[in-house]
């Protein structure tokens, strides 16, 4: 079995097309939407920390909320419910940076 790589090539996914369905749609629309897959160099035999930089890409990039968010089946109708609650969120949050203290 070859090692599932996240170096943005499909190709290399292509035998693990049963066990990561998920993650393979994920990684082709994150390329799509102009989302890069990250890279990041060893040095000096530092993995660890190359990792935890790794990891801090893909969280930015949004990849590990996507995974999440596609791990199981949503109805149309629960996605419309969290995009509304999502926008009324986001409405609300917008409004308390926009208001000042001396108009209260």
């Amino acid at each position: 079995m070859k090692p599932l790589l996240f170096s943005g090539e499909t190709k290399e996914l292509e035998g693990h097309r049963k066990n990561f369905p998920t993650v393979r749609k994920i990684l082709e629309n994150h390329k799509k939407t102009g989302g890069l897959i990250s890279q990041v160099i060893v040095y000096q035999n530092q993995v660890e920390k190359a990792l935890k930089i790794l990891k801090r890409q893909l969280s930015k990039e949004g990849l590990f909320r996507d995974l999440k968010r596609k791990r199981f089946f949503m109805k149309p109708s629960v996605k419309k419910k969290l995009k509304i609650k999502d926008a009324k969120r986001k409405r609300k949050a917008a409004n308390r940076r926009t208001r000042s203290f001396w108009h209260m």
